[in-house]
């Protein structure tokens, strides 16, 4: 049979999102057991100290190659809290057991996020998948697969020829062609997981038999689920398929002994084209549903689509939503604050039944530890609180999450969180000028302010006052420095002076201001004035110098003597020999 797999390009993080305490290391390959504390693992490798590697990025780019390549081993190992980024493949585990991925983030690799090929007892929890061809691809057996998340990639989790695992509360959204896919796998479970955005198919069965396939939600995508290629003895049952555009499920002539039962079918057909298929107990929303007994089962079986003719005897009057697991929001601190707001954020609801915030009601409230005050509701994943609306102090916050399809909520309580103002301390002179008097030019330094957000990138305004404080002028204006150059050569000699130095967060401005004023006197020398006097011709001609503060001489005269005067003082001069 030919699969013709329309590629669709997802928009994979060009970039990881680290933590700050993460090591960054180099690809990894590891062939023996002996191999695992050469490359940065601890431990011993048994069940009670295993191997851990943690808090590890490791980033392979475009490059083709395996960031952590594992084969033939079966020591005890963990990987958890670490991100890996690009390269062809993640992570690539060959003849491996006794490994365990927690908490790490898969993104951006040419093939799969993780390969386990031959593998045992290697389990993945808690793990992010994005951006790959197959998040993950597996043929292992005797595994959980467990609380994954599994977005924008084009298969989310493929399992080919395992058996005895788990597949159990991971979420998979916006995937290519097939979120959940089993190709000749048998006695598997897929357990509570929610499919949405399946460009294709949500669960997808072939050529495997004796799996159960319970409690999973799948909506808005192509097909729900297709059990196809002489698959049989499968058990489909309490599932919620909704708003999947070429049906909700697709039996196809070569399946066979299927069981389907107490699934909900809304907005979807099904189609069953096998043989010896057995529905009972299912909901049907195309189905007239009349319970005139009121015993919740419809009054007249419904027939089933497609080329059997098969029937559900007893279709229920009332769906059964999937067993609903609400995960509620968890607030996002340091919440952001801006000289106008403090931006109080957490994160997006999670429900098995649905991810759409729109299905979802989020109400916040905030309190000092009297009564809780009501802040909004219909909320998305973030709240502005105005500075203006609180005092400096400890608050505690309260989410209260609502699921309006199943009207099951969750509370998330913040403690102690302080929220205060922005505030500099006041500005130091490096030098007390308080009652001095000043000469000349005088290099003004002073202390920069302290602040309570740790802020260091300040500008400052330096002002003079020549009558006591009454009034002002701006000497200095947005300084980067904490000194001033004052000339008081410049003023007239006074005891009323005031300088006044004003700091402001360059990112904050009037957010938070600091001050500082002193106040001293200008008293700059001046050398009498001198004056020298001749009469010729009874003209007077006056000359006079005199020196300022800086000790410069001045010469100028009074008035402009006449031309013939001057001939007269050169002759003069001339007769003198002077």
């Amino acid at each position: 049979m030919l699969l013709f797999v329309s590629i669709i390009k997802f928009g994979a993080p060009t970039t990881a999102t680290i933590s700050s305490d993460s090591t960054t290391m180099t690809p990894i390959t590891i062939t023996s057991n002996s191999e695992f504390t050469s490359h940065g693992f601890t431990g011993s490798g048994t069940k009670q100290a295993p191997y851990v590697l943690s808090n590890v990025y490791i980033n392979g780019g475009t490059n083709m190659v395996n960031l952590l390549d594992i084969s033939d081993t079966n020591a005890y190992f963990i990987v958890k809290n670490s991100n890996f980024w690009g390269g062809k493949i993640n992570i690539n585990l060959y003849n491996v057991s006794n490994g365990l991925f927690l908490n790490n983030t898969f993104q951006g690799a040419a093939q799969e996020g993780v390969c386990s090929l031959s593998t045992n007892k290697v389990n993945l929890t808690e793990n992010t998948f994005q951006g790959q061809y197959y998040g993950l691809l597996a043929d292992g057996s005797n595994s959980t697969y467990t609380n994954n998340r599994f977005v924008e990639s084009q298969f989310g989790f493929d399992l080919e020829g395992g058996m005895h695992n788990m597949v159990e509360n991971n979420m998979f959204r916006s995937i290519g062609y097939t979120a959940i896919g089993l190709n000749s796998a048998e006695n598997n479970s897929i357990v509570n997981n929610s499919i949405d955005l399946a460009s294709n198919t949500g669960i997808r069965v072939q050529y495997s038999s004796n799996n159960t396939i319970t409690q999973n939600l799948i909506r808005n995508s192509n097909t729900g689920m297709a059990i196809l290629g002489q698959s049989g003895d499968n058990q489909v049952a309490l599932n919620s398929v909704y708003y999947n555009d070429h049906g909700g499920l697709l039996l196809d002539s070569s399946s066979f002994n299927t069981i389907i039962t107490n699934n909900t079918f809304s907005n979807n057909y099904v189609s069953d084209n096998g043989t010896s298929n057995q529905f009972t107990y299912n909901y049907w929303r195309d189905h007239s549903n009349v319970d005139a007994n009121h015993d919740s089962i419809a009054d007249s079986p419904y027939l089933v689509p497609g080329t059997t003719g098969t029937t559900d005897p007893s279709p229920l009057a009332n769906p059964i939503y999937a067993i609903d697991k609400l995960n509620g929001s968890n607030f996002l601190t340091p919440f952001v604050q801006t000289n106008e707001r403090i931006t109080i954020s957490w994160t997006a609801p999670f429900s098995y039944l649905t991810q759409a915030l729109d299905d979802f009601n989020i109400s916040l409230y905030m309190t000092t530890g009297q009564s809780w005050k009501f802040l909004g509701t219909n909320l998305q994943t973030s709240y502005d609180l105005s500075n203006s609306s609180f005092i400096d102090g400890n608050y505690s916050f309260r989410l209260v999450v609502v699921n309006i399809l199943t009207v099951k909520n969750a509370t998330t309580v913040l403690n102690n969180y302080e929220l205060a103002h922005h505030h500099l301390q006041d500005l130091e002179f490096l030098q007390s000028y308080k009652g001095e008097t000043l000469t000349g030019k005088v290099l003004v330094k002073w202390k920069a302010p302290a602040d309570n957000f740790n802020h260091t990138d300040f500008k400052y305004d330096v002002y003079l006052s020549a009558d006591n404080g009454s009034t002002y002028s701006k000497l200095g204006d947005g300084l980067t420095t904490s000194q001033f150059h004052l000339d008081t050569t410049k003023y007239k000699n006074g005891t009323q002076y005031k300088l006044k130095i004003q700091a402001y967060d360059v990112d904050w401005y009037n957010a938070a201001i600091a001050n500082i004023t002193t106040s001293f006197s200008i008293m700059n020398a001046v050398i009498p004035t001198t004056t020298i006097s001749s009469t010729t011709g009874g003209e007077t001609s006056k000359q006079a110098s005199s020196k300022n503060a800086l000790g410069s001489t001045s010469i100028f005269f009074l008035p402009l003597l006449s031309l013939s005067v001057l001939v007269i003082i050169r002759k003069y001069q001339q007769s003198h020999r002077i």
